[in-house]
Protein backbone atom coordinates (compact mmCIF):
# COMPACT_ATOMS: atom_id res chain seq x y z
CA UNK A 1 0.00 0.00 0.00
CA UNK A 2 1.04 3.72 -0.44
CA UNK A 3 2.79 5.66 2.06
CA UNK A 4 1.20 8.50 3.89
CA UNK A 5 2.49 11.98 2.32
CA UNK A 6 1.80 13.32 6.33
CA UNK A 7 3.62 11.08 8.03
CA UNK A 8 6.47 8.33 6.54
CA UNK A 9 5.60 5.36 9.31
CA UNK A 10 1.64 5.30 8.33
CA UNK A 11 0.14 3.78 5.51
CA UNK A 12 -2.90 4.57 3.42
CA UNK A 13 -5.33 1.50 1.75
CA UNK A 14 -7.54 2.28 -0.37
CA UNK A 15 -10.84 -0.04 0.54
CA UNK A 16 -13.37 1.21 -1.61
CA UNK A 17 -13.76 4.51 -3.46
CA UNK A 18 -15.70 6.43 -0.37
CA UNK A 19 -13.30 4.11 2.21
CA UNK A 20 -9.88 4.79 2.95
CA UNK A 21 -7.74 2.96 5.94
CA UNK A 22 -4.56 5.02 7.32
CA UNK A 23 -2.86 2.16 9.16
CA UNK A 24 0.61 1.35 10.41
CA UNK A 25 2.98 -1.79 11.43
CA UNK A 26 4.08 -2.10 14.83
CA UNK A 27 6.52 -5.05 15.80
CA UNK A 28 4.58 -7.82 14.11
CA UNK A 29 1.17 -6.00 14.43
CA UNK A 30 -1.37 -4.22 12.33
CA UNK A 31 -2.20 -1.22 13.81
CA UNK A 32 -5.29 1.02 12.38
CA UNK A 33 -5.22 4.50 13.18
CA UNK A 34 -8.31 5.64 10.93
CA UNK A 35 -11.19 5.13 8.75
CA UNK A 36 -12.00 8.02 6.45
CA UNK A 37 -14.92 8.82 4.28
CA UNK A 38 -12.96 10.01 1.20
CA UNK A 39 -15.45 12.52 0.09
CA UNK A 40 -14.47 14.29 3.14
CA UNK A 41 -11.55 17.29 2.78
CA UNK A 42 -8.49 15.10 3.25
CA UNK A 43 -6.51 18.51 4.94
CA UNK A 44 -8.76 18.20 7.56
CA UNK A 45 -7.68 14.66 8.48
CA UNK A 46 -5.62 14.23 11.98
CA UNK A 47 -3.27 11.51 12.06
Amino acid sequence: MRVSSKKRSVRRCVVTRQVILYYQIVDEAIEIITIQDARRDPKKLKI
